[in-house]
């Protein structure tokens, strides 16, 4: 759903702000340039496959993708010479370095927040005040969204599960859906300033700054909160899912 949106958004905003009428192809050169393109989607089917199917961790799936990616552009596109592989591994160390101190500032964040109890004092003091289920959903989000924004995904997970979890059964929300909402939430901080892991690589490798990067973003974010909204508030467009293979009553 989030990919359908985000997919409408990009073709309207292609429809309204590239014009640009493009050369009419061959059949052949159609053909050539799906199957060249092909050959890089794999990639996805390596790390998606592999960790569905419990071939490899996720960051196993990671290394074998690289790997992968490494061979075809070296030797199937002929893009990369082995004589820039040093500089390019040195361009990723730096984007790591840069993505990993968000991460340790991230965890050293959440571990205060843990210490001072904050996430009990939370549920204790503010959500056990609400009595309407969607009412609880909306503030749900809200929090989420703000938490987002400052803690990593992972270790927000962490920190909020065991205090979500017990408020969660409490309005007899569904496990999957709690997950679903917290998952989706989460990961708009990905793509948001301040902390935006993926927001700060896709700076990196754009080479852009992050003032023209906001405006294009707002759409794509909007298109997020409304497929958000969806799963919020009409679970079933997806808990069929689940259903039909007798995961989820």
């Amino acid at each position: 759903m989030i990919g359908l949106s985000l997919m409408i958004a990009s073709f309207i905003h292609g429809k309204l702000y590239h014009r640009k009428v493009l050369p009419q192809l061959e059949r052949r050169e159609k053909i050539r340039r799906v199957i060249d393109g092909t050959a890089g989607v794999f990639t996805m089917v390596i790390i998606l496959g592999g960790i569905i199917s419990g071939v490899f961790t996720a960051t196993e799936a990671g290394a074998a993708a690289a790997v992968y990616a490494l061979i075809l552009t070296m030797f199937v596109y002929k893009e990369i010479k082995v004589s820039e592989l040093p500089g390019i591994i040195w361009d990723c160390c730096v984007t790591n370095a840069v993505v990993m101190l968000l991460i340790a500032t991230c965890s050293v964040y959440a571990w205060i927040l843990t210490y001072e109890n904050l996430p009990n004092m939370l549920a204790d003091n503010f959500f056990n005040l609400i009595q309407s289920k969607w009412a609880f959903l909306l503030i749900l989000n809200v929090f989420l969204l703000i938490v987002g924004m400052f803690v990593d995904m992972t270790p927000a997970l962490i920190m909020l599960v065991p205090m979500l979890l017990p408020l969660a059964l409490k309005f007899d929300i569904n496990l999957v859906h709690l997950g679903l909402i917290m998952v989706i939430n989460l990961s708009f901080g990905l793509t948001t300033p301040p902390v935006g892991t993926a927001l700060f690589v896709a700076l990196k490798v754009a080479n852009l700054s992050m003032d023209k990067i906001i405006a294009p973003l707002l759409p794509l974010l909007a298109c997020m909160c409304v497929v958000l909204m969806f799963v919020t508030y009409v679970p079933e467009v997806y808990m069929w899912l689940p259903r039909s293979f007798g995961l989820v009553k």
